[in-house]
């Protein structure tokens, strides 16, 4: 039996040479699959160097997120998929931290099934504002089954998942971006848009 993939990790020298992205085929696959690339060895060159590399990536996966992975740091959230069922107290955007506070999680709820093509919309707006995102929901069309929805890299999925269990909202969404980018407020305001009201 095969797991799912949720997210691809690759890291990317920073002392390296910018064309050697381009040079070496197994490097350049993988950056190609990598939802989040992270540069290491940043403290080693200057800020020019840093650019041009990041750059370089951008050109093989306009749609990874890139972090400077400081003392090989990763911020944790981007690279695990949140639990579900301890959602993230919610937080007032504050000033930009270092890596590891640079992202943060904002979930959103609702007790009612979402319609897919609207939800699908709605993820097509705010993805380019989102490190990464994952929730489960349940639609009109299949009634007391929940999906499983995962977005990372720019790559959304979707997949069946259980059944909803008794006092556990039908849907619950948690959106990774960073800092500053995503506000409560639009997540709100977009994702009301997918509330089938005319489901029970």
């Amino acid at each position: 039996r095969e797991a799912p993939l949720e997210t691809v990790l690759c890291v990317v020298d920073a002392t390296a040479r910018p064309e050697a992205l381009n040079e070496d085929a197994l490097l350049r696959s993988q950056l190609r699959a990598a939802d989040i690339v992270a540069l290491s060895k940043v403290d080693l060159v200057d800020a020019a160097a840093c650019a041009q590399m990041r750059a370089a990536i951008r050109m093989l996966r306009p749609a990874a997120v890139v972090v400077d992975a400081i003392n090989g740091a990763v911020p944790p959230a981007l690279l695990f998929a949140p639990d579900l069922d301890r959602l993230p107290a919610l937080r007032e955007v504050g000033p930009r931290g270092p890596v590891a506070d640079r992202f943060e999680a904002l979930s959103w709820t609702s007790e009612r099934p979402l319609s897919l093509p609207r939800l699908q919309q709605a993820i097509g707006r705010l993805a380019p504002k989102l490190a990464r995102a994952k929730g489960l929901f349940e639609t009109p069309e299949q009634p007391g089954r929940l999906m499983v929805f995962q977005l990372a890299g720019g790559r959304a999925t979707l997949a069946p998942g259980g059944p909803l269990l008794a006092g556990v909202p039908r849907t619950r969404i948690v959106f990774i971006a960073e800092l500053g980018v995503l506000s409560r407020a639009e997540i709100d305001r977009i994702m009301e848009t997918c509330v089938d009201v005319q489901a029970t």
